[in-house]
């Protein structure tokens, strides 16, 4: 669970951190994993909520198989 204390900005930092390993962990390169956190940022932050004591509307892995979908329709990334 996220703690109650922890600052909007921070909690975002931490989401789009998990969201980077997840994008990796799914194949994405470095760079491309980067460039995918830019591209989806107003998603990624609609998709972390407003209230961090309750944790992201969808998670991090969730949100990087969104994420590559959009990305590589072609492709199947467990969704």
């Amino acid at each position: 669970m996220f703690e109650s204390t922890k600052s909007y900005s921070t909690f975002l930092d931490d989401y789009r951190k998990d969201i980077f390993v997840m994008l990796l962990a799914l194949g994405a390169d470095r760079t491309e994993a980067s460039d995918l956190l830019s591209d989806y940022d107003k998603d990624i932050v609609s998709w972390a909520g407003t209230r961090p004591s309750s944790g992201p509307i969808r998670t991090a892995a969730m949100a990087a198989r969104s994420i590559m979908t959009l990305a590589h329709p072609d492709n199947y990334y467990g969704l």
